[in-house]
């Protein structure tokens, strides 16, 4: 398939899996969960869905919570998103967010010395 049918799906994938998340899954009181990308594989087998977390030390609470629930979440999600090969879910921990909050407070601490 051309790679704009990854990207749609891809696409179609992360809002879905973004309410399915919020409508079954609770995390931590105190910390932010978001999908900030989700990449399916070239032979729509797989999609890893890359999660943020703020603050950064709820980050592995947060993925050991969604892969316990990746069942549901994959049940739910073919239920949502009619395709003829639904990939395979699996999360991962995004660290991105944690690296530019950190980058920003090195930078504004620098700027009050």
């Amino acid at each position: 398939m051309k790679p704009y049918r990854r990207e749609q799906l891809s696409s179609l994938i992360q809002k879905k899996l973004g309410e399915l998340i919020i409508r079954h899954i609770e995390f931590s009181p105190g910390s932010l969960t978001t999908i900030s990308e989700v990449e399916v594989s070239e032979n729509f087998k797989k999609a890893i869905i890359w999660v943020s977390v703020i603050p950064g030390e709820a980050g592995e609470r947060a993925l050991e919570i969604l892969t316990r629930a990746r069942g549901l979440l994959q049940y739910e999600l073919g239920e949502e998103v009619r395709v003829r090969i639904l990939p395979r879910i699996e999360f991962a921990l995004d660290k991105g967010a944690e690296h530019a909050a950190l980058i920003e407070k090195i930078s504004l601490e620098k700027d009050k010395q």
